[in-house]
């Protein structure tokens, strides 16, 4: 019997293999273009990804996306306003001390104060530079999206009695910040980072789909199966979820520094 259509056939499977690699490699490369500082393996590198190739991230001038940054006020508003596809300009009231209206971040500050996502200080000021924490952001993004209020949940590092209690069974439910469910610890007054808050975007705008990540080692069996049973849409809340492809940066590395304090 002749030998040739298993050489034929071992030849075929090496050809294969090469091409194989050879498109693994450059889709990695081309993956790894948006930033250089990320690690795509991981969740916050797998959702900054996610929303870097819809258009809707930008990093700073050295190519880098620096996901340990604080992230502030001004960047939240931005965030916010376009993650859940809220109109925005320039001609809403300005009660704002510290908020110019030649200032990038100007439009989507005014519309999430009008959205009632966040507001200011009760000296007028808005404080854009300031950075946000956990709580905070747990609270405007269940405004912004119109989240349930007063969800349950299993975290223990805070008072029942908080404000922030309403909210807090938003981060449970949604699983933003998956590294804390087994812990039970929420951390709300933590400030929160590049990485948090993309992360936590990432979970909202894919809730109820097989993108949306649950901790593997995670043993709550029911709520894992609450959102097998959600899946096939972009749903939260009751309420669809906007497209994630836009247009224009939300964390802006020029310009995302607010001066002062």
């Amino acid at each position: 019997m002749s030998r040739l259509p298993l050489i034929c056939a071992s030849l075929l499977a090496i050809l294969l293999l090469i091409l194989t690699a050879n498109y693994t490699s450059h889709w990695n490369a081309a993956i790894n273009l948006p930033f250089s500082d990320i690690d795509q393996k991981s969740l916050a590198g797998h959702a900054t990804l996610y929303f870097a190739h819809r258009d809707f991230l930008q990093g700073f001038p050295d190519g880098t996306f620096r996901g340990s940054s604080i992230v502030n006020r001004a960047e939240a508003a931005k965030l916010l306003v376009l993650a859940a596809g809220l109109s925005f300009n320039e001609d809403l009231p300005n009660p704002f001390s510290d908020v110019p209206q030649s200032e990038w971040f100007t439009p989507f500050v005014l519309a999430a104060r009008e959205k009632g996502i966040l507001d200011g200080y009760p000296d007028g000021s808005f404080r854009p530079a300031r950075g946000i924490t956990t709580a905070e952001f747990i609270k405007m993004a269940t405004n912004a999206f119109e989240l349930p209020l007063s969800l349950p949940h299993r975290f223990t590092d805070f008072h029942a009695g908080s404000w922030f209690t309403p909210f807090a069974g938003t981060a449970w439910h949604y699983h933003l910040f998956p590294e804390r469910l087994n812990t039970n610890v929420l951390l709300p007054e933590e400030l929160l980072s590049r990485n948090d808050m993309i992360v936590a975007l990432y979970q909202i705008a894919t809730f109820g789909t097989k993108a949306h990540f649950i901790d593997p080692d995670w043993n709550l069996r029911q709520d894992r199966t609450d959102i097998l049973r959600s899946r096939g849409q972009f749903h939260a809340g009751g309420k669809s979820l906007p497209s994630p492809h836009l247009t224009g940066g939300i964390l802006p590395g020029t310009g995302g520094v607010v001066p002062g304090t």
